[in-house]
């Protein structure tokens, strides 16, 4: 908008005009931030026209048969060969709708709008457990996220009035509070999780070998890779995992699925090198092994609050290997 006619031939311009609608202003003081180079125009523009208030104009019959006489009387031909009260009677009538188009349109606009918004920029908040610690999250909504150590998530500042949505990188805890019209959503590799009210796990350290694991409520797990492949609902006491690109229910094991909330470190039939991850992720220390072919093929055990020399030692007993910590470095090497 650059001139007079392109301000007052805007509808929403007119209402500011004439209205103190505090929306209107809002937009308008929106507007004028993101056009500065017009912004002096719309001010000036917007004064002038509200000096120029028009009131809709509903003259009475007599007042138009007097004004259409005094006209007749100001525009009688004194000479013959031109006649000009045709001509006056139009710019007469021209003049009468000029001066009653304004405020009978804003009359015709005063119906209910939408004033549109600026849309505002959505912050997401990032959270990490370091590798040897872990994190608890209490959310705006009520709901409260636990962490695994060596896991992310990412959920926006302030969910949305019909969802709320998280991205989860790792392994975590839900709790979520009730709400029947914002679904609570977790993005977690390949899967999509979606609850109303619940508590669940998800396990999502290896690709493609997610686990959610449903302590009460319900939820409804989706593959994001198969959108023809029917969701798969969760009951307490069960769990599904992603293998091979399917999704398979099995039951859950509190202990394994769970335990890592409530301090236990836990191995299910695991070989070395998913041990060593556990580890490094569970005390935050890098580990070194030698001699690998020497050590037994698997482990199966838990441990409730151990240091890692106790853990090490039980576990080196039943693996056959040996160790060595010196500060955050650990040597294991089959013997």
């Amino acid at each position: 908008m650059n001139s007079k006619e392109d301000f007052l031939n805007n509808d929403l311009f007119r209402k500011w005009v004439n209205s103190n609608d505090e929306e209107v202003n809002n937009y308008w003081q929106q507007w004028m931030k993101d056009n500065p180079d017009l912004a002096n125009s719309a001010k000036e523009n917007r004064e002038l026209f509200r000096a120029m208030r028009f009131e809709e104009f509903k003259p009475k019959e007599n007042l138009v048969n007097s004004s259409w006489d005094k006209v007749d009387s100001l525009t009688k031909p004194k000479r013959r060969f031109i006649n000009f009260n045709s001509i006056v009677k139009i710019a007469a009538v021209l003049a009468v709708a000029v001066v009653a188009y304004f405020p009978i349109k804003e009359q015709l606009t005063k119906k209910e709008q939408e004033v549109k918004k600026p849309e505002q920029k959505i912050v997401y908040v990032e959270k990490q457990a370091k590798k040897g610690s872990k994190l608890t999250l209490n959310l705006g909504d009520g709901s409260i996220i636990k962490l695994n150590a060596g896991s992310s998530i990412t959920y926006p500042s302030s969910f949305a009035a019909d969802r709320r949505e998280v991205e989860l990188k790792g392994e975590a805890y839900f709790e979520i509070a009730h709400d029947e019209n914002r679904p609570f959503t977790v993005k977690s590799d390949k899967l999509l999780t979606t609850v109303l009210g619940t508590k669940f796990s998800v396990n999502a350290y290896k690709e493609g070998n997610t686990k959610i694991a449903l302590v009460s409520g319900k939820v409804k797990v989706e593959n994001t890779t198969k959108t023809d492949e029917e969701p798969v609902y969760l009951e307490p006491g069960l769990k599904v995992v992603l293998r091979n690109n399917q999704l398979e229910k099995e039951k859950l094991d509190s202990a394994y699925d769970l335990g890592w909330k409530d301090g236990m470190i836990t191995f299910k039939d695991e070989d070395i090198d998913e041990i060593k991850e556990k580890l490094e992720n569970w005390y935050g220390v890098d580990i070194q092994i030698n001699n690998k072919g020497k050590i037994a093929r698997s482990f199966k055990g838990i441990y409730r609050n151990e240091l890692l020399t106790n853990v090490l030692a039980s576990i080196g007993y039943a693996m056959n290997f040996e160790y060595e910590i010196n500060g955050n470095n650990v040597l294991i090497v089959g013997k």
